[in-house]
């Protein structure tokens, strides 16, 4: 098994849009996603999983309120890990938030 470890860097917008899709034939493990308000007012955010081979999407937060100029890391306590196909989603109430992430892709 091969790993190789990418960066997610992204925005949210006021649509739902993929934040990170899984290749196919791939495992993912995010390790660390750091929303980020780069406004003065706060924004609220959430983020999905659609898990592809079970067809379904489930929350993975929702409605994180996410004060002006500051960071959240979301998976701070532990790592998601998506299967091929995978697709982690995002939305906010408003333009603003920059998304960082860390995860390692093992084929």
């Amino acid at each position: 098994m091969a790993t190789e470890h990418r960066n997610i860097v992204t925005s949210l917008t006021t649509s739902s849009a993929a934040i990170f899709t899984v290749p196919a034939a791939t495992t993912s493990v995010v390790t660390l996603l750091n929303l980020t308000n780069t406004t003065v007012a706060a924004i609220t955010v959430s983020l999905q999983v659609t898990d592809t081979s079970a067809g379904s999407t489930k929350y993975y937060t929702r409605n994180l309120d996410i004060p002006g100029y500051s960071t959240i890391n979301v998976v701070d306590t532990g790592k998601l890990v998506l299967e091929a196909s995978d697709i982690l989603l995002g939305i906010a109430s408003a333009v603003g938030v920059d998304v960082i992430g860390s995860v390692a892709n093992i084929t």
